[in-house]
């Protein structure tokens, strides 16, 4: 689904494509949630994630909204929180890490959300038989999940890290409590019962009555936050690829433009 099929489009700056009714609800909320994720949507995808860095301009213009009254900011990742402050090391913003496992409010702690013991066993035991049995892509341990990045690989490579990483999760994690996600550019076996739409009603239930949220993201695991921002506002995917999100844009230089259409809309009604 292209994302703008059967819709009445209008451009604010640098391609950034989305409907004439998101700017008018968001210049007369009373409050605004504005959260995007971060690869493939605030930073073009690199072959190694660690090498990934969000568009200058993308992160500029986050920071102005950030100072904005009325208006809170969300980076809603699978990164662990420390990762994200590295690469938007912006004041003010709402951090939400690890698929909602970990969040970190503006100016607070970060909070761990505890992660269920058998959960626990079965990441260890899953990065336990990958690394025994070898991969040629790039793994990665977090708290709440274990990744396999394959993007530098080749394809039938990336095929045959991605066939075992899943054959690796159906022996190592059955009934533990564990979803496995295929992304753009890996795989990640992870803590089920949070999400990043679990993340985002939480936050909008801790914001002001009437908060508009708009949720950006590309990738299989902002399918939840699309459909929990849609209940009230906005979810817009980035890229081609199905989605139940009712607005998209084309890639990261788009949101860059959407953020810059964000910013005049509302110095326009200032």
């Amino acid at each position: 689904m292209s994302g703008r099929e059967g819709r009445d489009p209008e451009t604010h700056g640098e391609g950034a494509f989305v409907p004439e009714s998101l700017w008018r609800r968001l210049t007369v909320a009373p409050h605004r949630l504005l959260a995007f994720d971060f690869d493939g949507t605030l930073a073009p995808y690199a072959r190694d994630p660690l090498d990934a860095r969000a568009l200058p301009e993308a992160l500029e213009r986050l920071a102005r909204l950030a100072g904005r009254d009325a208006t809170t900011i969300a980076v809603v990742s699978g990164r662990p929180i420390p990762n994200l402050e590295r690469v938007v090391p912006i004041e003010r913003l709402h951090f939400v890490g690890e698929h909602g496992w970990e969040e970190r409010p503006p100016g607070a702690d970060t909070i761990h959300h505890p992660l269920p013991q058998e959960a626990a066993e079965a990441l260890a035991r899953i990065l336990d038989v990958v690394t025994r049995e070898g991969t040629k892509a790039k793994v990665e341990r977090k708290r709440t999940g274990v990744a396999v990045h394959t993007r530098a690989l080749d394809r039938d490579e990336r095929d045959r890290a991605l066939a075992h990483f899943e054959s690796v999760f159906r022996r190592a994690a059955e009934g533990a409590g564990l979803r496995l996600d295929v992304l753009d550019g890996g795989a990640e076996a992870h803590a089920a019962g949070r999400d990043k739409g679990t993340a985002l009603r939480a936050l909008l239930a801790a914001l002001p009555s009437g908060t508009v949220p708009v949720y950006v993201g590309d990738d299989v695991t902002d399918e939840p936050a699309f459909e929990a921002a849609q209940e009230r506002g906005f979810g817009i995917k980035v890229g081609p690829a199905a989605t139940r999100a009712r607005h998209a844009l084309d890639g990261p230089h788009a949101v860059a433009g959407l953020l810059a259409g964000l910013l005049r809309a509302l110095e326009e009604t200032a």
